[in-house]
């Protein structure tokens, strides 16, 4: 008599795609609901399996283009754990400074404000870490992300106050796309108009 043969591990892989997202999303469920009854753990469960699965097509790259012009873009992209402190740090940190100076910004004289169009150059090549960039921005007080061009390669935003567009653009690259990129393991090319400082 043949053993039953064990369950292809694909299966799994189809069922749990990113485990270690799906063990992330239900602590942090249970966290939140202080895990008090059986229906915060189901929760749980649905997130852990649900998000991960719904989201893993962000989590790759498409095909790239079949020109002969097209860049060697790998289709898998490795994501590192460790700058992602880093980048909620400068998010959390500007969101705090930018909500202040916002208040005071609305407080004082209309006149005083400088509103500006910026069209921020991107680096990235991985799409999920594009969309990312443009929540980032979006979610500062001061700025909103309006668009992301056709080719993905700049991001248009409109800025309540901005007297140092190179600034401004310098400080997106260095504190946000830079992070994004080593987390989502792609070095972002440089860029002439977007120098570091």
């Amino acid at each position: 008599m043949t053993p039953p043969s064990a369950p292809p591990a694909s299966s799994l892989r189809r069922w749990l795609p990113h485990p270690w997202w799906s063990l992330w999303l239900a602590a942090c469920w249970l966290l939140l609901e202080d895990a008090d009854s059986p229906g915060h753990w189901l929760m749980a469960l649905l997130f852990a399996l649900v998000l991960p699965r719904v989201l893993h097509a962000f989590m790759r790259l498409p095909p790239p283009p079949q020109t002969p012009d097209a860049p060697d873009t790998p289709t898998r992209i490795r994501i590192r754990w460790q700058p992602i402190p880093r980048l909620v740090a400068h998010v959390l940190q500007d969101i705090l400074l930018c909500n202040l100076i916002v208040a005071r910004q609305a407080l004082g004289r209309m006149s005083a404000l400088h509103p500006a169009w910026l069209e921020v150059p991107v680096s990235l090549r991985h799409p999920l870490a594009i969309d990312l960039l443009a929540s980032i921005i979006t979610n500062t007080p001061g700025t909103i992300s309006c668009t992301i061009s056709p080719d993905r390669r700049r991001i248009l935003v409109h800025a309540l106050h901005c007297d140092d567009i190179p600034g401004a653009l310098a400080s997106i690259h260095r504190r946000y796309e830079q992070p994004l990129a080593a987390i989502f393991d792609t070095p972002p090319e440089t860029l002439p108009h977007a120098p570091s400082r």
